[in-house]
């Protein structure tokens, strides 16, 4: 098949690099205004792969059978929505929108055009998560009831520079929660469904221009069947190099989760490293996560399988990220229904 890309950012670099490895992609076609867009050098680096600047030519290809956004989150519905009227399948970046309407929009458009509508949420796909997954679901850890998600990093250039679109509002939908906390979320959901209640201080701490949201936030989720969780995001760590480190608390067995190439899951019983797991891959587990990730979505797309994960959980992650900022701004507890 022959793919396009919307959009020439950073992440659309990891797109490329996925399709360029998939045996059944035949063509690339990128679409960015920009002359000197970040992800020109591995486009050209790449056989059959070309650069436009419409992406309407994109969608006018008749052989272009599916398409990628790569934009910023305030486009991803109606440029999402123009592919799937021009006959395309829709493979997004995160978040799925900007609000819960435009997400349904979205999903109801996909159903419409009978078309397929994906959207990357990578991480449930690396095999040390999935592996804890195992383990939790067939009741080998015991029963879960604690979850422990931090995320702690530097997005400071992009976050202080005013004219840059990431953390505004307007055009991300909000800061570091929405952006890189959508990740821990959607774990969160795919481990233990939808929460009951939710709470969360989402602030800005250090970054400088007025525009920009939550460089810093702490958020708590109360589960139905007892697991209560914390996710704890920071785009204003400059001392420790970039860590995610995940924890999940059981009665028989405890998980710790990190995207690091060294014993990325550890399984603890009683005070004991009872299962260790190593990172085998040459990709570092971020770039292969999501080259699972879209070739698992074109897999769906080719046998007309169920996705892992679909639209309308990144729909109802969208929703339980909106309720975490509805908590912050009214100092609340918000309640609520996905």
């Amino acid at each position: 098949m022959k793919v396009g890309i919307i959009g020439g950012g950073v992440i659309a670099v990891r797109h490329i690099q996925a399709y360029r490895t998939i045996e059944d992609v035949e063509g690339i076609v990128l679409a960015d205004l920009a002359p000197d867009f970040p992800a020109r050098a591995e486009l050209q680096a790449t056989p059959n792969a070309q650069a436009v600047t419409d992406h309407r030519a994109i969608l006018d290809d008749g052989e272009v059978e599916v398409v990628s956004i790569c934009l910023p989150h305030d486009l991803h519905e109606p440029v999402a929505v123009e592919a799937l009227q021009a006959g395309k399948h829709v493979i997004t970046e995160k978040p799925i929108a900007l609000t819960v309407d435009q997400a349904d929009n979205m999903i109801a458009e996909a159903k419409r055009a009978g078309r397929r509508l994906f959207v990357i949420m990578n991480l449930v796909f690396a095999p040390y998560y999935l592996r804890a997954r195992e383990l939790l679901r067939s009741g080998q850890m015991g029963r879960p009831f604690l979850a422990v998600f931090h995320i702690t990093g530097s997005e400071l250039p992009r976050m202080n520079d005013p004219d840059s679109w990431k953390g505004t509002k307007e055009r991300a939908g909000g800061g570091a929660m929405i952006d890189t906390g959508y990740h821990a979320v959607y774990m969160l959901l795919d481990l233990f469904g939808r929460p009951e209640r939710v709470s969360a201080h989402a602030r800005r701490l250090i970054v400088e221009p007025a525009n920009k949201m939550d460089d810093n936030t702490v958020a708590t989720l109360d589960f139905p069947n007892g697991v209560l969780a914390t996710v704890i995001v920071s785009y204003s760590e400059t001392n420790i190099p970039w860590s995610e480190r995940r924890y999940l608390y059981c009665t028989d067995a405890s998980a710790e989760i990190s995207d690091d190439t060294i014993e990325p899951l550890r399984i603890w019983r009683d005070g004991q490293i009872t299962e260790r797991h190593d990172w085998p891959h040459a990709e570092h587990p971020h770039p292969y996560s999501i080259r699972v990730c879209i070739e698992h979505y074109l897999d769906c797309i080719e046998t007309g399988a169920d996705p892992m994960v679909d639209a309308r959980h990144a729909r109802d992650t969208l929703a339980t990220l909106l309720a975490l900022y509805e908590a912050s701004d009214t100092g609340r507890t918000v309640s609520f229904g996905c």
